[in-house]
């Protein structure tokens, strides 16, 4: 079974304090060919979501902390 999804991705990132920063990121998946086979349909597609939604909504965070060497 295959499985075909567009997703856009929009983020910022800050520098906060000195090498630290903050990150967030928002990605919206829409799901354009969905798997379908006479005997089963499959629950949660890999790197999408799960099977039976249209479109999936995805929020990420993230703190890090720049070393210099």
């Amino acid at each position: 079974m295959q499985a075909h999804w567009l997703e856009m991705l929009l983020g910022v990132k800050a520098e906060v304090l000195k090498n630290l920063y903050v990150g967030l990121t928002f990605r919206i998946k829409f799901l354009i060919v969905s798997p379908k086979d006479d005997y089963s349909t499959p629950y949660i597609i890999p790197g999408y979501g799960y099977g039976n939604e249209g479109f999936s909504l995805g929020l990420n965070y993230y703190v890090s902390y720049n070393f210099h060497f």
